[in-house]
């Protein structure tokens, strides 16, 4: 039993996403954003496996994301003299 490597190690797609920012300043110094996401990529990663004198073609490959971010933002305040 034997395989071979892949023929083409060379890859293109394409990616969309979308999401929502909310910011809200909860004192002078610290502001929280918050946002949900949802990311689609698309990838062409074209590839030939021979395995036992069989070939097997690969295609493509996709994935669908959906995530949650939550950042604290702290800001500094300098006093003039």
């Amino acid at each position: 039993m034997g395989a071979s490597r892949d023929v083409s190690k060379s890859a293109k797609g394409w990616s969309v996403g979308i999401g929502l920012n909310v910011g809200k300043q909860l004192t002078d110094s610290v502001g929280l954003e918050f946002d949900p996401y949802y990311r689609h990529k698309t990838i062409y990663k074209p590839r030939e496996i021979v395995l036992d004198g069989d070939k097997t073609k690969m295609g493509r490959s996709k994935s669908n994301e959906y995530g949650f971010r939550v950042a604290a933002t702290f800001y500094s305040q300098l006093k003039s003299k």
